[in-house]
């Protein structure tokens, strides 16, 4: 699987330095066209393993929606050198990965895993950042375009979950509301998923003393199968 995987990359960057010779398909998403599809797409685990990890969990996410970003992650979580500047945490005992990336903008990628009652599984995916928009046919109307205030990149916060029942490979899409019982504007939060423990932390930042500061506004608790809601 790592062999195919550094082939992939450099296939993929061969066919990038020569584009202007070669007429190929490359099935690349943006992370803004992705939060806008998996709301209402099921995905599955990609690889034949007894018990997967976060890492196999991760690459299967990866495979089912190609990004740059996720496949720089990718490169990162396999132990592969990097071009990008960021950092990566992957943690595969507590089922845990998560990077960052330092661009234009700070990019922030999580995935985790609990262990359900019913003994199935619930993969949870936080994106946070910006991006540009991806293509013409991603444009806001021009009369957006042409107001003095318009800002061309784009909000990436979302968060969304999957649940892999015991013994199966299909993960089915749940959304924020029907794990949490409510809709969140994810934008107007910073949203961590659990390392440790089992819970989702989140914040908001407010202005103190000319100073940005994190404060508590929700915990999500695990309990077993949902979310329990609770305000700080």
């Amino acid at each position: 699987m790592k062999k195919f995987f550094v082939l992939f990359a450099i296939a993929i960057s061969c066919l990038c330095a020569g584009a202007q010779d070669y007429n190929v398909a490359y099935y690349n998403l943006c992370m803004r066209k992705i939060i806008k599809e998996w709301h209402n797409q099921n995905l599955y685990t990609n690889m034949r393993v007894e018990k997967p990890t976060i890492k196999e969990y991760f690459i299967s996410f990866v495979e089912a929606y190609p990004d740059e970003m996720l496949f720089e992650m990718m490169n990162w979580v396999l132990g592969y050198p990097t071009g990008g500047s960021g950092m990566v945490d992957l943690d595969i005992p507590n089922g845990y990965v998560a990077a960052e990336f330092y661009t234009e903008f700070t990019n922030r990628v999580e995935m985790c895993y609990w262990r359900c009652d019913d003994g199935g599984v619930l993969v949870g995916v936080n994106v946070q950042g910006a991006e540009y928009f991806c293509d013409d046919d991603d444009l806001p109307p021009q009369e957006v375009i042409d107001d003095e205030d318009y800002d061309p990149d784009f909000s990436i916060a979302d968060m969304m979950f999957f649940k892999i029942g015991k013994g199966e490979v299909m993960w089915w899409a749940k959304t924020p509301k029907q794990m949490c019982g409510r809709d969140f504007n994810f934008n107007e939060y910073i949203v961590r998923l659990p390392k440790q423990g089992k819970d989702i932390t989140l914040d908001r930042e407010i202005l103190v003393n000319d100073e940005f500061v994190q404060v508590p506004a929700y915990v999500l608790y695990f309990n077993g199968s949902t979310f329990d809601v609770i305000a700080k």
